[in-house]
């Protein structure tokens, strides 16, 4: 019976144990009927026992088909929800973000938005910021990185910060 069943429960809904399930179901419920049914020869149950599976694999398939397409959570699925305090602390550190980028020079300033903002890997950024190699462009901004942090911590007021760690 499991042979068979291997053989022509579809490919879509078989998977690892499925068709030991649909044949273990299948003779739990002949084996409830057996009372019930009036088998003519010996070669009846067997016939039976397919039309049983086949049944129990038919609504497997409904009932796959009732339920709602799954699919894995990513972390942009779900809006993060900020208070009003956080947006204002967040909108008055971006204030303080964009001042100390106007403060480099434009080649430091196309190279830290290139790769933080645009989020391009060093070569891109050589390219675009017109260094040497993608070491200089990385040398470049991890400079321009810390002049504009140096710049933001500049204009916190003091007991602001937030400790590190």
């Amino acid at each position: 019976m499991r042979r068979w069943a291997f053989a022509n429960v579809p490919a879509a809904i078989r998977r690892g144990g499925d068709t030991d399930d649909f044949v273990q179901r299948a003779l739990l419920r002949t084996l409830r009927r057996l009372p019930h049914l009036r088998l003519a020869d010996d070669g009846t149950l067997q016939p039976y026992l397919r039309r049983v599976v086949m049944n129990l694999v038919r609504d497997h398939g409904r009932a796959q088909a009732r339920q709602p397409e799954t699919r894995p959570l990513q972390d942009w699925d779900h809006p993060i929800m900020r208070s009003p305090a956080d947006a204002m602390i967040g909108a008055e550190r971006y204030a303080r973000y964009r001042a100390a980028v106007r403060k480099l020079s434009p080649r430091a300033r196309v190279a830290l938005q290139g790769r933080i903002e645009r989020g391009l890997d060093y070569a891109a950024v050589a390219r675009l910021a017109q260094c040497a190699s993608p070491a200089a462009a990385r040398a470049m901004v991890g400079r321009a990185l810390e002049r504009v942090m140096k710049d933001m911590r500049a204009g916190e007021t003091p007991g602001a910060r937030r400790p590190r760690g």
